[in-house]
């Protein structure tokens, strides 16, 4: 359960989180303090949205073509990787 994601799923390796955020024209990224673990999966802490508050994250989120199911999983975990890169 403490294994790193990117020990099973490398595309995610790299991740970065918001540290700033002004609506699509200028979002900050740094890179991601620790890497996701498994656990941190299964307890929803791993700063993933999941589309359940009106945040502008949240709205982009559920507008994806993940959510909208134009990709498999696979496809979903590359784009997720390349998107967080």
């Amino acid at each position: 359960m403490n294994d790193p994601i990117a020990k099973y799923l490398p595309e995610l390796e790299n991740l970065k989180s918001i540290c700033q955020w002004q609506w699509l024209k200028n979002m900050l990224l740094e890179d991601a303090k620790s890497p996701v673990r498994i656990i941190d999966l299964f307890t929803h802490t791993a700063g993933f949205s999941y589309g359940f508050s009106g945040s502008e994250v949240d709205k982009l989120y559920r507008s994806s073509a993940m959510i909208q199911g134009q990709n498999d999983a696979r496809e979903c975990i590359i784009r997720t990787g390349k998107a967080a890169a």
